[in-house]
């Protein structure tokens, strides 16, 4: 889902220190953050200052490496800095940096390199059980539900709860 409305207060934010928070500390931001109720994905870009200093933003010519922990907000930031064309909104201010790098591959589509690509993982917890020839049991949270109710799947043997877990007899 594409929620340009973030992403233009998180630029915002980036390249001219701008936004609706503002704190001396993180720990401040933290506090701030639950008493205004917000959670997860829908906490607010604040400019976390300290007292008497200017607010530190992305000008022309910097290098920025760029890491998100939630990968649709990592695509379309990344989009906004490495795409000619940007589209989803009108960019206050848009800085040529000297060079952009992904922390990670977050799309294929994206023109810019990545620190770590993609690996193929070998000999993984659930190859080496295989190998045993014995049954066993995973339990794992499904991925993209991080608030889902305890669910379960019998169509690949697998029981999907929200702690991860595993055993073997």
């Amino acid at each position: 889902m594409q929620r340009w409305e973030r992403e233009e207060e998180a630029l915002n934010l980036m390249t001219a220190g701008e936004c609706a928070h503002t704190a001396t500390t993180a720990v401040e931001d933290l506090e701030a953050v639950y008493s205004r109720d917000e959670n997860d994905e829908f906490v607010k870009a604040t400019c976390i200052v300290p007292e008497g200093k200017s607010p530190a933003v992305m000008s022309d010519g910097d290098a920025v490496v760029f890491m998100n922990f939630r990968t649709d907000r990592a695509r379309q930031l990344s989009r906004v800095f490495a795409a000619d064309a940007f589209n989803g909104f009108t960019c206050k201010q848009r800085p040529a940096p000297a060079g952009f790098v992904m922390l990670t591959r977050y799309a294929e589509s994206i023109p810019a390199p990545c620190a770590f690509p993609p690996a193929t993982l070998l000999n993984t917890m659930g190859e080496y059980m295989a190998s045993w020839a014995k049954p066993y049991c995973v339990l794992q949270r499904p991925r993209g539900m991080l608030t889902s109710p305890f669910s379960s799947v019998v169509a690949n043997c697998r029981i999907l709860i929200r702690p991860c877990c595993l055993w073997w007899n």
